[in-house]
């Protein structure tokens, strides 16, 4: 295959157009969006996670779009085109599942009726004319609602590729995920050379926890113990249990999270994404909160801080994090459920092991309103294997999170 240098592409995407530029361009599905040729030829080559180059070169791609600022015309251009490369990926997969549905098809009827027979058609598709002026595309509905939709109705995690850059408030989510680390044992990292890291991936989720089949992430691979994030140049923020032995037997690494929809994931990390953790800044036991310092400034993005504790228990919040020690997610469609406690909030976050340290966020102002510290049980036994547990309220409390104002006295 035809190995495109991530130099020619930048030639290649500064002279595309996209529809979104045109105020007046109407939505249209993804399987309609005509792609650039050579964006196509792009997108086969990093699709194709079996060859060492494609692999290489996504690498380069999605280090390249986080290198850059997060306001400037380049870093939105190439995030253009990385929508484009999603769709061409979207409209491959579509084509597949139709010729293997009708591969299905036409086998059964080949049993039933007989091969040297005419098969009969089993349905007739129906030609359906719909008015453009009544459509609404599901960008413009999740730009309306501010919902995005997870694994299942009790599960509102998603991959952090599911959002969507040209969106103005899942763009706002995006920006703050750069800036959120998942919290290793130095033993999960290896050096493999001056530059680079590899994670261990050998466990997956459904493996070390014994869960039922279906459970979602199930053959993701689990790595953290917590998660952080950036609240000074040097320094971050977790929950303190998180820390249960010396605090430099840590480390925080940047850029774990899926990177397609054939869920391949970041298992070498650049060396300038791995930060090992030096000395406890500040430490609160009640609040079970700790600030660390880092062993050099951090080149990304400081998140805010909100400057009040006043959250009513119908703000609309999401956290970001790594549950279980997953790739990153991004846990949506939740609020604050009680604002009673002066210390804590308690909320309705799909929470797992390994949020610990998540940084909680107001869905309005996208500012940090606290840190998740605890919760009920993530999975139960049945007999056989271990399943979600659903919080049904009012028979559980919900999602503890500490009000980060407490910690820094704002």
């Amino acid at each position: 295959m035809k190995q495109l240098l991530f130099s020619a592409f930048i030639v290649v995407y500064s002279q595309c157009s996209f529809a979104q530029d045109d105020s007046s361009a109407v939505a249209i599905p993804y399987w309609e969006v005509e792609i650039d040729p050579e964006i196509i030829e792009y997108s086969e080559f990093l699709e194709n996670s079996e060859t060492q180059e494609g692999f290489e070169e996504r690498m380069v791609l999605e280090q390249r779009i986080e290198e850059l600022p997060f306001e400037s015309s380049e870093r939105e251009q190439l995030e253009k085109v990385y929508m484009q490369i999603e769709m061409q990926w979207m409209k491959s997969s579509q084509i597949r599942s139709v010729e293997l549905m009708m591969s299905v098809i036409d086998d059964d009827q080949e049993r039933e009726t007989g091969s040297d027979q005419e098969p009969t058609p089993i349905f007739e598709p129906e030609r359906i004319v719909v008015d453009p002026a009544e459509t609404v595309s599901i960008s413009e509905l999740e730009e309306s609602e501010q919902r995005l939709f997870g694994q299942t109705q009790f599960d509102s995690r998603i991959e952090t590729r599911a959002l969507n850059p040209t969106i103005d408030w899942q763009h706002e989510i995006m920006k703050t995920t750069k800036s959120v680390g998942m919290i290793v044992e130095n033993s999960q990292l290896s050096r493999i050379s001056d530059s680079l890291y590899q994670l261990d991936v050998t466990s997956t989720l459904g493996e070390k926890f014994q869960l039922c089949p279906g459970e979602a992430f199930e053959e993701q691979p689990v790595v953290g113990i917590g998660s952080a994030f950036i609240v000074e140049e040097n320094s971050m923020m977790t929950a303190a249990h998180v820390f249960s032995r010396n605090i430099q037997d840590y480390s925080v690494v940047f850029g774990f999270e899926i990177i397609n929809r054939k869920g391949v994931y970041n298992v070498f990390i650049p060396e300038q994404n791995v930060y090992a953790v030096q000395d406890t800044v500040r430490l609160d036991i009640e609040l079970d909160l700790i600030q660390f310092s880092t062993d050099r400034p951090i080149n990304r993005e400081v998140l805010k801080i909100a400057d009040n504790n006043e959250s009513d228990v119908r703000d609309r919040i999401y956290m970001v994090g790594f549950p279980m020690g997953l790739p990153q997610k991004v846990a949506v469609n939740a609020s604050v459920r009680s604002n009673d406690s002066p210390f804590h909030y308690f909320t309705t976050l799909d929470a797992f092991t390994g949020n610990s340290g998540s940084p909680v966020f107001d869905l309005n102002s996208h500012k940090v309103i606290g840190v998740l510290v605890s919760g009920g049980s993530d999975y139960e036994w049945n007999g056989s294997c271990n399943q979600s547990v659903v919080c049904n309220f009012p028979n559980c409390m919900g999602e503890r999170v500490a009000k980060i104002n407490r910690f820094f006295d704002l």
